[in-house]
């Protein structure tokens, strides 16, 4: 018997094991979000690869930084990316020491008495745990399966925080320009108009008015300098930048320009919404849920250890020595406790994880849809701003200008109109920016990671 069981749990343990390859695990993420990483994502295991992956960045960081270079980036230069990359490696390598059996137990003990000298060795182990091996392997399996697709989706959210902080860098440090642009024009009109009513060629409230909207536009342009410089720490914080690479960050002077036609609607068929992240994860820990559940009703009841005995008895008194050998069964009796708490416990979070699979097939559909719902209202708007307000607003200051070199209009209404074409533009830098932030949920939703998941 003990040989059977000594083969038994030797083959068992020397059968495929769970394992963990985080380059594999990484390699499959960029092989199927290569929109998100471009096939970048790793993780520099020594100090060679960190440096090398250092000076990669630093050429990038040497030319003004786009959104798919502030990606990649983040992705070689981040600690903090490289920290969430190390914690999956841990908690992956948790779940697949699940399916591993628990080394046994050598046990020596000596005993002497007169003329008597016994010596015994056990070998034991957790027979119940030999057992349940191909359904705590299963187990295993299923949690590494969960914890890869948690990386995926962490490196998708990662990459989605990084062009989010990027646009809104960008799109800040245009408004702060054109916020400047309305202090000069407005102290210029502020400048005439205290000039004017000193000559006696305007009224008081007129000049009052105008001092007012001054003030108005220095404290806005304060208000925008500080929005562009947080904007800009938020992107350095994103990419992982030490103090030398935030001196060397140089941002585009715009956005890029919108894209001649809204992305089309995609496939959102049932079999589609299967393939998203969300979905994929609420299955993967119904499926980790119910294999625990299978293997924890057992174990809730009882434990069992067996161990495999040999003693050798040495006898002084007439030269001889008997060396018995059997076996001995540890089997913890259920008195106090049936383990009905702990089986209520599994079959709640099984019942739960069941109908968080079932909400994110429901939801699936709903998110995607009001996703694109936003990208359409933000395309048109900021295609309504670039091809018709500003341009018109364009034509009423050359319009004004044509006025006031006939002498039609005066100093102030043409300034005035410059004032409201560059309102016309900055208004449009937000469309701008809004329409890129749209692109970019829309983006996640389609691969299952929406952007206000967890409000």
């Amino acid at each position: 018997m003990k040989r059977s069981l000594i083969c038994m749990a030797t083959a068992l343990a020397l059968s495929a094991c769970t394992t963990v390859n985080m380059k594999d695990d990484l390699g499959q993420v960029n092989g199927q979000y290569s929109s998100f990483t471009a096939g970048n994502a790793q993780l520099f295991m020594n100090a060679e690869e960190q440096q090398q992956a250092r000076e990669q960045a630093e050429a990038l960081l040497a030319k003004p930084l786009d959104m798919a270079s502030a990606v990649k980036v983040a992705l070689l230069n981040s600690p903090d990316f490289q920290r969430v990359l190390a914690m999956h490696w841990a908690q992956a390598s948790a779940a697949a020491q699940g399916g591993r059996l628990g080394n046994p137990v050598f046990t020596f003990e000596r005993l002497a008495s007169v003329d008597e000298l016994e010596l015994t060795r056990t070998l034991s182990f957790g027979l119940l745990d030999v057992l349940t091996y191909p359904l705590r392997k299963g187990v295993a399996d299923r949690n590494l399966r969960l914890e890869q697709l948690r990386l995926a989706a962490t490196v998708v959210d990662q990459v989605s925080m990084v062009r989010k902080a990027w646009v809104m860098a960008v799109s800040a440090r245009q408004m702060a320009v054109y916020s400047r642009q309305v202090l000069d024009n407005a102290e210029i009109v502020a400048d005439l108009a205290k000039r004017l009513q000193a000559a006696g060629n305007y009224s008081r409230f007129e000049g009052l008015r105008e001092q007012v909207f001054y003030a108005q536009a220095a404290a806005d342009y304060a208000v925008m300098q500080n929005k562009a410089s947080q904007a800009r720490e938020t992107l350095v914080r994103a990419l992982g930048l030490s103090n030398e690479q935030t001196a060397q960050l140089k941002l585009p002077e715009r956005l890029p320009d919108l894209p001649k036609q809204p992305a089309p609607p995609g496939n959102w068929g049932a079999e589609a919404l299967r393939t998203r992240l969300d979905v994929q994860l609420a299955k993967a820990e119904f499926d980790y849920a119910t294999q625990a559940q299978g293997v924890g009703k057992l174990s809730s009841f009882t434990d069992v250890e067996l161990g495999l005995r040999r003693k050798t008895v040495f006898n002084d008194s007439n030269g001889t020595n008997t060396t018995p050998t059997g076996y001995e069964l540890g089997i913890r009796l259920p008195l106090f406790d049936w383990g009905g708490l702990k089986r209520s416990e599994m079959k709640a979070g099984t019942l739960a994880a069941a109908n968080q699979m079932e909400a994110a097939l429901r939801n699936a559909g709903s998110s995607l849809r009001s996703a694109y719902s936003n990208y359409q209202t933000a395309y048109a708007i900021a295609h309504q701003y670039q091809d018709e307000i500003v341009p018109m607003q364009k034509t009423l200051v050359d319009e004004a200008q044509l006025r006031y070199n006939g002498m039609i209009v005066g100093t102030f209404e043409l300034l005035a109109e410059n004032r409201n074409m560059i309102a016309s533009v900055m208004k449009a830098i937000e469309a701008q920016s809004d329409f890129w932030m749209a692109d970019g949920e829309l983006q996640a939703e389609q691969v299952g990671r929406p952007a206000n998941r967890g409000q």
